[in-house]
């Protein structure tokens, strides 16, 4: 958790940098890319934050894309903005982080922005007290960021810290290393069952000088015989 609260300066800073390198990159088209932040930090409301402040280029397409359309719908259109900024932030972040370690936090992005979402709607209430709403705000806005800056984005900023072995899913160490399983297998490394796989064109019928258990007599199978006898 602390970690979380610790990696927002750095994920402010480095969404500024990659902003700034991608205008450099488009300047040869005579246009300036515009701001994705401006000073998030002088929020006055939850709503100043998430319409003026932060990631003012979702802001700009969501007014166009759904508060424009939905100008009679205003709460609908609130809460759909949110659901919307959740779920392509479960797409990137959540999904990607349970198909690489299997770490199941669906939703946790999603309750983030529902949040916010309730904050606009519940500061209203304080518009008469400035001061209570820059507390209710930052409240709002940082309290629950461990549900945002989780495990999945800590580790796309490289800030997760490894103890020990990566995990990985699906890795079965003793199938995974075996290449060839096989009839040619068999004859070689003196199996007592019929193997199935794939040789991949690797013969291993030769025993290979200077190997501990190699060049030594097997009993070998009349079924495996007679294939060999075949060949």
């Amino acid at each position: 958790i602390a970690l979380s609260y610790g990696a927002v300066p750095v994920l402010l800073l480095m969404s500024e940098t990659l902003v700034a390198f991608a205008s450099v990159l488009w300047l040869p088209s005579g246009r300036m890319l515009p701001p994705i932040h401006d000073r998030p930090w002088r929020a006055r409301s939850v709503a100043d934050f998430w319409g003026n402040r932060w990631n003012l280029w979702f802001s700009d397409w969501s007014r166009y894309a759904i508060f424009q359309r939905l100008r009679f719908r205003p709460v609908f259109a609130l809460v759909l903005a949110f659901a919307v900024s959740g779920l392509l932030h479960e797409w990137v972040i959540n999904v990607p982080l349970y198909f690489v370690t299997g770490r199941v936090l669906f939703g946790t992005i999603m309750s983030y922005f529902l949040i916010q979402a309730v904050g606009v709607l519940v500061e209203r209430r304080f518009k008469s007290h400035p001061a209570c709403m820059i507390v209710f705000t930052w409240l709002v806005v940082v309290a629950p960021v461990p549900l945002v800056i989780n495990e999945g984005l800590l580790r796309t900023m490289h800030l997760w810290p490894e103890a020990g072995e990566v995990v990985q899913v699906n890795i079965d160490r003793e199938r995974d290393s075996i290449f060839t399983q096989g009839l040619s297998d068999v004859l070689d490394h003196a199996k007592t069952e019929m193997a199935g796989g794939s040789k991949l064109g690797i013969n291993t019928t030769i025993p290979f000088c200077g190997m501990t258990g190699e060049r030594h007599k097997r009993a070998w199978l009349s079924l495996i015989a007679a294939m060999s006898a075949r060949q």
